[in-house]
């Protein structure tokens, strides 16, 4: 495997830091709704299972393999570059298509105030997602090639 540029690497990093930030935060959250807690999103909706039981489904993927999937992605970074991308490729893939069906549920059915709280809490997972999946475009010969 050929080594990859200082720039790239702290583009991984600051991707990968990104992604563990809020895989925490959304860990906090997701357990609190999942144990019957109310969330009250940005956009004026409420992450409420008793309102939406749905969301007990998405809380407990999210809890128990989406978060952790992510966080294990950045821990095994610091051991192995490969199977650490690989890792949080997954959970950056599944932050892509998941923050970008709630952004596009929010913007169709909320017509949400555009705030910093609201980007930060819909559309910055799916861009941190893109992002990385981008990273591992650019640098997938260099990861994975022979």
């Amino acid at each position: 495997m050929a080594t990859l540029s200082t720039a790239s690497m702290i583009w991984l990093w600051l991707i990968a830091g990104a992604l563990a930030i809020m895989s925490i935060i959304l860990f906090v959250v997701q357990f609190k709704v999942m144990t019957g807690g109310r969330y009250e999103n940005p956009d004026g909706s409420v992450d409420d299972i008793q309102e939406t039981p749905l969301l007990y489904g998405i809380c407990l993927a999210d809890v128990v393999f989406i978060l952790p999937l992510t966080l294990l992605g950045v821990v095994v970074l610091f051991f192995d570059l490969q199977v650490g991308v690989f890792l949080l490729s997954l959970g950056a893939l599944i932050f892509f298509y998941a923050n970008l069906a709630f952004t596009a549920t929010s913007l169709r059915f909320c017509q949400p105030k555009i705030t910093l709280m609201w980007f930060v809490t819909f559309p910055m997972g799916m861009l941190a997602g893109l992002a990385m999946l981008l990273w591992v475009a650019l640098h997938f010969k260099t990861l994975f090639g022979g």
